[in-house]
């Protein structure tokens, strides 16, 4: 199972037997959605997703609704932006500004 939902991080076109997948970045510059659940798999690769479009100058939502889900989303932030610093250097960091909305559900979501 998925560990977050996402529109269209990238664009992979089909593939024939013996061709490669081709990424396509994003065209359009609205920030992309990601729900964060309590259970994540691979910090890994949210961290990694948020971490390439954040590289793009892309804006990235995580949307967390409980404890767990807001912890995981803060996480994988923190480890977007040690990518970061490994990669571009120690000046470059990825933030969040947390904001409280009300999911459909009526639950109370953090946007991340």
């Amino acid at each position: 199972a998925a560990a977050f939902s996402r529109r269209s991080m990238t664009v992979v076109t089909g593939r024939s037997a013996g061709e490669r997948r081709i990424r396509k970045p994003p065209t359009n510059k609205a920030p992309l959605q990601m729900l964060v659940r309590a259970q994540i798999a691979d910090f890994g690769r949210l961290a990694g997703g948020i971490y390439m479009r954040s590289r793009s100058e892309l804006h990235t939502d995580l949307d967390a609704v409980g404890d767990e889900a807001i912890s995981n989303a803060v996480k994988a932030v923190a480890l977007a932006n040690e990518m970061a610093a490994k990669e571009q250097g120690i000046n470059t960091t990825i933030a969040f500004v947390p904001a409280l909305l009300d999911a459909d559900d009526g639950a109370k979501m953090v946007r991340l």
